[in-house]
């Protein structure tokens, strides 16, 4: 955690920005992989009333 915190408080703002994309991408992706396997398969399938018409 602490080489994290230092990537990104670094005076050099290339390695904050590529710091900052890494641990976007890491946190969005790992959410999304462990929501596709713990939420039920339905809970987010036609729910939008328009595509049942």
């Amino acid at each position: 955690m602490g080489y994290i915190r230092k990537k990104l408080s670094s005076n050099n703002i290339i390695e904050r920005i590529i710091t900052t994309a890494v641990l976007f991408s890491a946190i969005f992706f790992g959410g999304m992989i462990i929501s596709y396997f713990l939420l039920p398969e339905g809970l987010l399938k036609n729910k939008n009333p328009l595509m049942s018409w």
